[in-house]
């Protein structure tokens, strides 16, 4: 929120915290934090969530059968991660989940109105812009993004976070 100085104070605590504990892998389900991350300790060894259960192998899955076909919105910090964006889709595939992509995706994703704290600035515009973002699909969305998905659903649409298929909240009233 353009505080610099607590920003600056809070990244530097976690980065002594991480190297006190011998500077372990870090593996991050926000794709906000990703990015934070990122940019601003590069040389943190940073994995995110979906690449490493994709890596590692999925969990053996029960539940409704058929899954439901759900639109994949890809979160606006993720626009030029290509590697997370195809394990998100690959991990919704795994699950048996029909995937319809949305008009703009991947690098062209749009943002949900969260992005530069929009929601908080202008709340009259982040409503349009979230409006017009769900009005793109019929579908159920289905999103990595907590904040995401919080927005969607807050503005009536009916919307998953990717951990919601894993742990099948509510699926088999959407198929």
């Amino acid at each position: 929120a353009g505080r610099t100085d607590l920003f600056s104070a809070a990244l530097a605590e976690f980065h002594a915290e991480h190297k006190r504990l011998g500077s372990p892998q870090v593996i991050v389900a926000c794709s906000t934090c990703y990015q934070v991350l990122k940019t601003h300790l590069p040389d943190l060894p940073l994995r995110s969530l979906w690449t490493t259960l994709e890596s590692v192998g999925l969990p053996e899955v029960m539940g409704p059968e058929p899954r439901p076909t759900l639109a994949l919105h890809d979160p606006c910090t993720t626009r030029y991660e290509a590697a997370i964006q195809q394990s998100a889709r690959r991990i919704l595939s795994a699950l048996g989940c029909v995937i319809e992509e949305l008009p703009l995706a991947r690098e062209r994703t749009e943002c949900c109105s969260y992005g530069g704290l929009m929601w908080f600035a202008n709340r009259d515009l982040a409503r349009e812009v979230v409006q017009r973002r769900i009005a793109q699909q019929p579908q159920d969305y289905v999103t990595y993004c907590a904040m995401c998905r919080d927005l969607f659903a807050d503005q009536g649409k009916p919307a998953l976070h990717l951990l919601d298929v894993f742990f099948e909240n509510d699926l088999a009233s959407r198929a």
